[in-house]
């Protein structure tokens, strides 16, 4: 089970009603997943503690569907998850090219782990993911299973 970040325990500690209906796997998930989001939205150098966090800036790259251009995402995405995510191991991240005629100017990635046990060890169960890179560069991340 993922654990949650010390300022979600806080949060929740404080005001315990943002859990209701939620269990503890469910919780940690959606820690990941906010942070991932965190993450892949923090531009690199951003942070004085750590310029390496984050990832380069991606505003107007969704017009460029160039393969190596995705290919470079992929793999700075996954660099980024390996170093900065340790509640997750072995992300992989594939482009998508699902057509979604609502918003064609948009990067789709599917972005799989596997959850990793408090010995950062892999378990069996997996997270999946979409990744959606809008025109402005801005990332989103939906789960593709229910948590």
């Amino acid at each position: 089970m993922p654990s949650l970040r010390l300022s979600e325990r806080l949060t929740y500690a404080v005001n315990p009603r943002l859990t209701a209906g939620m269990t503890a796997d469910s919780l940690g998930k959606k820690s990941i997943v906010d942070h991932l989001t965190r993450l892949l939205n923090t531009r690199q150098g951003s942070v004085p503690i750590d310029p390496n966090y984050g990832m380069s800036d991606l505003s107007n790259i969704a017009g460029s569907f160039a393969m190596g251009t995705t290919e470079s995402i992929c793999e700075e995405v996954a660099i980024q998850i390996s170093r900065y995510e340790s509640r997750v191991t072995n992300p992989r991240i594939t482009v998508n090219n699902s057509t979604d005629e609502r918003n064609v100017i948009a990067l789709r990635f599917d972005v799989s782990a596997r959850l990793a046990d408090a010995q950062r060890k892999p378990t069996d169960e997996m997270l999946s993911l979409l990744m959606r890179i809008d025109a402005s560069g801005r990332v989103h991340l939906t789960p593709r299973q229910d948590f």
